[in-house]
């Protein structure tokens, strides 16, 4: 069973652990960075570690009032990492399913946004799977993709 928890001093160091392949790094923000960003952006923040049973598998953070200068309510999926070791199991797919829900639940967006890094093709192809499409805004490396619920 795939559960969702807040990251506390409880299940730290066993979070900081998580990473993924070498070759993956260009994509991701590590635990540590994320969880600095997590605490400076502490109103909008909701980072979460990504639990299989007992087994801390990876982790997400989610923004539930991302300020993209848009007249509609927006929130993100900021972050999003499955350790190497439990990479095709599915577990980024019930973690951006649960994140969708949560948002909806909790925010009532009109947009959800990802930013994603050109290359990183299994992360794009799960969330254009979902109905995300690319909004043509591009920040330095990254492209933003973006789920439209208002219109949906």
């Amino acid at each position: 069973m795939v559960t969702f928890k807040e990251i506390t001093e409880d299940n730290y160091f066993e979070y900081v652990e998580l990473k993924v392949s070498e070759e993956q790094w260009p994509f991701v923000t590590g635990p540590v960075t994320s969880l600095s960003h997590a605490w400076l952006y502490y109103e909008r923040a909701r980072p979460f570690a990504i639990y299989s049973d007992e087994t801390m598998v990876g982790y997400l953070m989610l923004d539930i009032d991302y300020d993209c200068g848009s007249p509609n309510k927006t929130c993100a999926v900021w972050r999003l990492m499955i350790d190497e070791k439990h990479q095709g199991k599915g577990y980024g797919k019930i973690a951006l399913e649960w994140s969708l829900q949560y948002l909806k639940d909790n925010c009532n967006p009109d947009i959800i946004r990802v930013n994603l890094i050109r290359g990183n093709d299994i992360a794009e192809s799960m969330y254009r799977s979902f109905g995300f499409v690319e909004s043509g805004e591009v920040y330095g490396k990254q492209f933003t993709m973006a789920l439209n619920l208002k219109n949906a």
